[in-house]
């Protein structure tokens, strides 16, 4: 019997016909092959639904001025600001605790809902001084239409949390992929007919709409059906440091647009949001997507040497994955940006270029954050409500000082402090050490340190040849690939075996044929 049929039996056992009578959500249990196939589903999220919204947001850049991504900016701030109260820990206690009843649900879908709806009705009416204080000479009615999305986000928390617990990551693939797809249509086709800043709107509408109807189609089969009360329950304080992280998140991710519009004008609001946006998007859209695997299936398990090991596992593919982003893309920034999305869009090449390292840096950090949410959420709060002071601070007086720029730097500045934290006080926790986390990335380090030394020599010598910076960054970005690929193949040919195992791993067919057990596979 799995330990998820048996947390169902217990409330029966423990006696009384009103808790027999409660239904629990089922729990499967993770092995390296459901955590693969997940993280495949996740992969394909990430490729073909974020793709695309990237994709179509580069496109509206170029067909839009920057100030329109400004008032979207604060529109997005009041939404996860709205978004972080509604939600209040709840999707993180559902996906923790082993056992999650009837009751609770619906309790947890009445409170989001209610609370939606309240807070949709009360951004209406402050859509105009949040407008004349943050994005100056916008249209509030612009930040009004935006805040339908929140009721349908509210009530998308709950059925999407059953299916991140069950690890139905198909399925929240599909809802992502679609909700993209026809958003970015729309978008696209709305500013070619000349909606303007509208585009973007219908953008967020559309998006939240699609996703809010199929996962709800998706999770109605999950919803655990019965009368009783049960006994067992997320912990009210588990729920609270759930609601603590989120904070910190919507401080450190979302809050400093705020800042930055109020010290600046809606113009380099405009320019800071798109590079954070771009810049983020390797922890918004890879290392968030691998974390929704990985926190529910390290809850479901009790071995800590399996929690060790899928740690350090995931901490390696994730450095191998996005790290090498980082020398080409800075080298190529200078160029592509203006060239692609105009002249009107330079200023934000040095913000994206600090804020890509810390995105990068934050994708990898996270990993282990997840772990910790999965194991002593506390910790992780306590060490977040930190870093977000300091992030804050930073991007006040950077901004204050130098401008977008100086935003990026504060950032930079409090992910240094972020980081040694983590390592120092977070690992521990999780029975590792500053040591093995280290020794677990060094080796893809050091080829990527590798691949930056030649990058940088490289587009010095394009540039020095006579080449423009378009072109000598193309041929530092290609050279330094050719240098990262050689010593990966000459020094880390375990690591890229790990990864084949675990696209094997995550192959339907291969797993179909192979006929393993779920209580026989391996971490």
């Amino acid at each position: 019997m799995s330990r998820s049929e048996r947390g169902a039996q217990a409330p029966a056992d423990a006696g009384g016909d009103a808790l027999g009578s409660e239904a629990f959500v089922e729990v499967p249990r993770p092995n390296m092959s459901a955590v693969a196939g997940a993280l495949r589903w996740k992969g394909l999220t990430f490729v073909v639904g974020q793709g695309s919204w990237y994709a179509a947001l580069l496109v509206l850049a170029i067909l839009l001025p920057p100030s329109a991504f400004g008032i979207i900016a604060i529109g997005t701030a009041v939404m996860a600001a709205t978004a972080l109260l509604i939600n209040a820990g709840t999707a993180g206690a559902i996906i923790a605790t082993p056992q999650v009843g009837a009751a609770y649900v619906r309790g947890a879908l009445i409170r989001t809902t209610t609370v939606g709806l309240a807070l949709t009705g009360l951004a209406v009416l402050l859509a105009a001084p949040v407008v004349n204080t943050f994005a100056k000479g916008s249209d509030p009615d612009v930040l009004r239409v935006m805040m339908v999305t929140i009721v349908f986000a509210a009530v998308t928390i709950v059925p999407q949390a059953l299916l991140q617990k069950t690890l139905r990551f198909k399925l929240l693939a599909v809802t992502v992929i679609a909700g993209a797809l026809i958003a970015s249509a729309a978008a696209i086709a709305a500013a070619l007919l000349g909606a303007g800043v509208w585009a973007l709107v219908i953008r967020l509408v559309v998006n939240q709409l699609v996703i809010m109807i199929l996962v709800w189609v998706y999770a109605l089969p999950l919803l655990p059906r019965g009368a009783g009360r049960e006994r067992v329950r997320p912990a009210r304080g588990q729920a609270t440091w759930f609601l603590v992280i989120a904070t910190v998140s919507f401080c450190t991710l979302t809050l400093d647009n705020m800042i930055v519009g109020y010290l600046t004008d809606v113009t380099q609001l405009g320019l800071y949001a798109l590079a954070f946006s771009l810049g983020f998007a390797p922890l918004r859209q890879i290392s968030w997507h691998v974390g929704a695997v990985l926190f529910p299936s390290i809850a479901a398990t009790t071995d800590p040497a399996s929690v060790e090991r899928r740690t350090l596992k995931a901490l390696r593919l994730m450095t191998l994955m996005l790290l090498p982003v980082l020398p080409p893309a800075i080298a190529l920034a200078p160029a592509v940006i203006p060239a692609v999305l105009g002249g009107e869009w330079t200023g934000m090449v040095i913000p994206f270029q600090i804020l890509l390292g810390v995105g990068i840096g934050q994708g990898l950090i996270n990993v282990i954050g997840e772990t910790l949410s999965a194991r002593r959420v506390e910790v992780r709060g306590r060490i977040e409500v930190v870093w977000a002071t300091g992030v804050l601070m930073g991007v006040a007086v950077g901004t204050a000082l130098i401008g977008i720029e100086g935003a990026a730097l504060g950032h930079l500045v409090a992910f240094c402090g972020f980081t040694t934290a983590y390592l120092w006080f977070g690992t521990p926790v999780i029975g590792l050490s500053p040591g093995r986390v280290l020794r677990a990335i060094r080796g893809v380090a050091g080829c990527v340190a590798a691949q930056a030394v030649a990058t940088g020599l490289l587009v010095v010598a394009a540039g020095t040849a006579g080449g423009g910076p378009m072109l000598a960054g193309f041929v530092a970005a290609a050279g330094g690939l050719v240098v990262l690929i050689a010593l990966l193949w000459v020094s880390q040919r375990d690591l890229i075996g790990e990864l084949g195992k675990f696209v094997a791993a995550a192959d339907p067919r291969r797993r179909a044929a192979s006929a393993v057990p779920a209580s026989a596979a391996g971490d």
